[in-house]
This record gives structure tokens, C-alpha cells and sequence, in this order.
């Protein structure tokens, strides 16, 4: 659960996210640090949040801190087992939020720098980032050889002709481009980020997959 701050009060939506961190779906293969999340905003003031991060908000006016704070958990039958903090932009939720503010983004992080309110217009559908990546992810780079880059093509192409708003769907991480073309140039094997929303998980699922098929 996250929500953006603005050193004195929460600005914005209740954001829920989960995040898929195994290699493979069906939540198999080793772990990463992320493949991929499902976020959506809401207005209303979840359990989640009452029992985690709201509980926050004397100490993050007490350190005037300002921008976007998430608490990872773990939720079972017993209750809610905060793990982590970010108190930063994640990845790829902040991607995300891109695909789900409606606002201008100038103006939205201005008032969260100036501590001032501020009427976020956001979709309230759920929103989708997949993560696109290349060996040696999700391993350190010493793990593989320079054998691997000798087998390994790196630049990037597309099947089909991209819409202005699938290029828009598209986060390029460790991406160079050169001649208008664009190459892997990383180190750990991050790619891309891709995004899209929808009605319904599954709708957004058909979307973004809908715009990596012509990667």
C-alpha cells in the first residue's frame, strides 16, 4: 500500500499494488526483484492502510518528508505483516502511475514539493507494468561469461508499426539509441517497462500483452 505525502498531510489516492516477483508465472522460478505489478487507486480508506501506512503520518510530518512512501506486506488469515519501506518512486509502479494520472505531472509534484493540497484526476482502473529483461537477470552479472554476449543479439526491434500511445506505454531501463535504433546496454538485464490499464486485471493483462507481442 503507498500514497504520496507532502511533509504535512497524504496528497493524492490510496494506492494497492502486488507485485509478482518469481522469474515464471504460476509463481514459479527463482526470485527478482521484480516481473511485474498490478496496481489501482482508491478514495476510500482501506483496511490496509488504516493498519499500516496512515499510522505513519506523525513521524512523516515530524521529518517533513515529501513524495511517494510504500509499505510492502504480507497478508494472511492472522493479519497484516508489514516487510519493507520505499520511501522513493518504485519501479515499475511508478510507470504505472504515468499510464494513470490524468493530471499534469508538473503540477502534481510541485504541490507535493511546495506542501500544498492537491486534486489529483486519476483512471480508476487497474493499472499493469510488465517487466522485460535479458540474461543475466535475474542473476549478478559475474554469474555469465563473455560467452554470452557472443550468442546474445541486443538490439531492439518491433514486429509492427507502434501507436503514438503504445510508445508512450513504453519505459526503456539500460536502453541506448543510436540511428534511431534502439540497443541493450546494460550491465544486470533490465530492458523495459511496459504498461497498460483496463476495466479489469484480465482487460489490462489483453492490453499490455497486446503491445509486448510486437517487441
Amino acid at each position: 500500500v503507498a500514497r504520496y505525502f507532502n511533509g504535512n498531510d497524504w496528497v493524492g489516492p490510496i494506492e494497492i499494488n502486488h507485485e509478482h516477483k518469481k522469474l515464471h508465472e504460476g509463481d514459479n522460478g527463482p526470485l527478482t526483484p521484480e516481473m511485474g505489478t498490478i496496481l489501482w487507486y482508491t478514495d476510500k480508506e482501506v483496511r490496509l492502510f488504516k493498519e499500516t501506512l496512515s499510522k505513519l503520518k506523525p513521524y512523516l510530518q515530524e521529518i517533513n518528508f515529501k513524495g511517494d512512501f510504500d509499505i510492502n506486506c504480507i497478508i494472511n488469515e492472522e493479519g497484516v505483516w508489514p516487510l519493507e519501506a520505499t520511501p522513493r518512486f518504485g519501479t515499475p509502479s511508478s510507470e504505472i502511475h504515468v499510464k494513470l494520472h490524468e493530471s499534469p505531472w508538473s503540477d502534481f509534484l510541485s504541490s507535493i514539493s511546495d506542501g500544498k493540497p492537491y486534486d489529483l484526476k486519476y483512471s480508476t482502473e487497474f493499472g499493469i507494468g510488465v517487466s522485460l529483461a535479458i540474461p543475466p537477470f535475474p542473476y549478478q552479472p559475474n554469474i555469465f561469461d563473455q560467452i554470452l554476449s557472443r550468442f546474445f543479439k541486443k538490439n531492439i526491434t518491433f514486429k509492427s508499426q507502434l501507436t503514438k500511445e503504445e510508445k508512450e506505454a513504453i519505459h526503456f531501463e539500460e536502453v541506448s539509441r543510436k540511428n534511431n535504433k534502439y540497443f541493450w546496454s546494460g550491465t544486470y538485464g533490465w530492458v523495459m517497462h511496459v504498461t497498460a490499464k483496463g476495466k479489469s486485471v484480465e482487460e489490462a493483462r489483453r492490453n499490455v500483452y497486446r503491445i509486448i507481442n510486437k517487441i
